[in-house]
């Protein structure tokens, strides 16, 4: 899909300064000297594509090293991406009065701004800050009123494309300039007081805070993905404890609906229940240490594997040529709904072939390749 570029002589009245680009009286869609300019980028509420914006945002750093970049997004996923050396800064999307004029103060010091999805509120803001240089996605219906000089298209229009590369080619065409992304993408650092937090927490729960015995979490539950069948997720506990010499720890951000019934039955006094006790940086905390990580694709997935951490990801509602990179091992029957499926369709399919299809043999094959093969050597 071609951008949409907009007319700047029809657009709000504006001044592009000759520093942004290459060449004086350039056009706006030549490529952009960043060096020394003020960069907002805005992105999605989930977890998933704030993180894989990470890539992009590390080359855009490498080739322009005096690049201020600054992060807008929901604001309980900024502490993922914080401590990056490449952001300077994050603004958390607030639409209080108080968040609203912050923000318009910040977007108005931009040199450029790019919004990844449709923002209304900000872009209409933008008619009157003034902006040297803005694109963002837009809504059809409001393209006549020209909120930004550039267009872009939306992520979903890139198909089942690496999710990554889809933001990058999104930048490329916002900013006129080729980036060449790897795979890997980033969330910040835990400290070690974050980890030594999530010990106090286990320790509440039994587990010994001078053995590091070695776990695996599951994050059995995503917040637009299924949840992994209470059968499979016994089914793979099963097999770890008696196989395995690794404690068991179940997470997510509010309480899980059958882990009690788990932790009740005799012989599991290795499973140790942190689902709604964990904040997000003890929830990476956690994700850093562990020898495996059983989710859904979902956040802990994304996180899990930035931190390089071997994850087994269950894929229903989409599919892992998107989502799955590097040290995911996705589990998917590649049903033909599974691309343009999502959280609202799969409430009303009956059948969840997609999910139901999975079967136990699927998980212990996974768990054995990868406990048996190539454990995670943790940092004490």
């Amino acid at each position: 899909m071609m951008p949409l570029i907009l007319s700047l002589s029809n657009a709000r009245d504006i001044s592009i300064p000759n520093k942004i680009f290459n060449t004086r009286g350039a056009s706006p869609f030549m490529k952009i000297n960043l060096n020394n300019m003020r960069l907002l980028i805005e992105s999605t509420p989930g977890m998933g594509d704030l993180i894989m914006l990470t890539p992009a945002l590390r080359e855009l750093k490498n080739q322009f090293p005096g690049c201020e970049i600054t992060i807008m997004s929901h604001p309980g996923n900024l502490k993922m991406v914080d401590r990056l050396p490449y952001v300077s800064r994050v603004c958390p999307i607030d639409k209080s009065v108080t968040g609203i004029l912050k923000t318009a103060r910040l977007l108005h010091q931009q040199d450029i701004i790019i919004f990844t999805t449709w923002q209304s509120l900000y872009a209409r803001m933008l008619k009157f800050l003034r902006v040297s240089f803005c694109a963002g996605v837009c809504k059809e219906k409001y393209l006549k009123r020209k909120y930004f000089h550039l267009v872009l298209p939306h992520l979903d229009s890139y198909g089942t494309q690496y999710r990554p590369q889809s933001i990058a080619n999104q930048l490329e065409q916002a900013l006129g300039m080729q980036l060449s992304i790897d795979a890997h993408y980033d969330v910040s650092t835990p400290t070690e007081e974050e980890w030594q937090s999530v010990k106090t927490k286990l320790h509440r729960l039994g587990r010994s805070l001078k053995e590091e015995k070695p776990y695996v979490v599951f994050a059995p539950v995503g917040r637009t993905s299924q949840a992994i069948p209470s059968s499979l997720v016994m089914a793979a506990i099963e097999h770890l404890q008696k196989n395995y010499p690794y404690e068991i720890v179940l997470s997510h951000d509010r309480p899980l609906p059958y882990p009690q019934s788990l932790i009740q039955q005799e012989g599991t006094n290795n499973i140790y229940d942190l689902s709604g006790c964990l904040s997000l940086r003890e929830l990476i905390a956690l994700l850093d240490r562990a020898q495996l990580v059983i989710a859904t694709d979902s956040g802990p997935m994304h996180i899990a594997c930035a931190r390089k951490t071997p994850t087994i990801a269950l894929f229903t509602t989409d599919v892992p040529s998107r989502w799955a990179g590097p040290f995911c091992h996705p589990i998917s029957l590649h049903m033909p709904c599974s691309s343009t499926c999502n959280s609202e369709k799969s409430k009303t399919c009956l059948k969840m072939d997609c999910l139901n299809g999975i079967t136990v043999d699927m998980i212990h094959n996974a768990i054995d390749e990868i406990l048996f093969s190539s454990p995670k050597e943790v940092t004490p």
